[in-house]
């Protein structure tokens, strides 16, 4: 680890250089431990926001299609794991719409982190460009010091 980086700069910059189908299968993991979490507690607790997490990793670490994908997942898994647990309703449409829902909640999640990606890159990018131009400005304001020295 370079000095002056901490842990989770480290951890970022690791997983950033991963591919897509390494960061799928592990989203995919974690939707799966999400969704047997999911399961084992029954229908009376909701885990949906916890599908969340696996939908923010792959899209902040791969990219926005990426995230569809695995919010596709999340909202099957959710809708699978409510099934397997015994939820039911007055009618049987109320279930799919609820996960439509969710699979709505999960893609606008992934827009709105997919931009905000974006944003925070050119961002990051914009600040290293200043802190070259700093660098460059110091050395021309030496060099002005240098030669005014020289001429007097």
């Amino acid at each position: 680890m370079k000095e002056g980086k901490d842990l989770f700069t480290s951890v970022s910059e690791y997983l950033t250089q991963k591919s897509t189908p390494y960061l799928l299968t592990w989203g995919f993991i974690l939707v799966l431990f999400v969704g047997v979490v999911d399961y084992k507690t029954g229908h009376d607790l909701s885990f949906s926001i916890f599908y969340l997490l696996p939908v923010a990793f792959v899209v902040w670490f791969s990219n926005r299609e990426a995230g569809v994908f695995i919010s596709v997942v999340s909202a099957t898994t959710e809708f699978v794991a409510n099934f397997l647990a015994g939820r039911t309703y007055s009618h049987p449409f109320i279930s799919i719409w609820n996960s439509a829902v969710l699979l709505g909640f999960f893609l606008l999640s992934v827009f709105f982190l997919s931009t905000l990606k974006i944003e925070y890159r050119r961002r990051l990018k914009l600040i290293d460009e200043l802190q070259d131009t700093v660098g460059e400005l110091k050395l021309t304001e030496e060099e002005l010091n240098q030669r005014s020295q020289e001429v007097m």
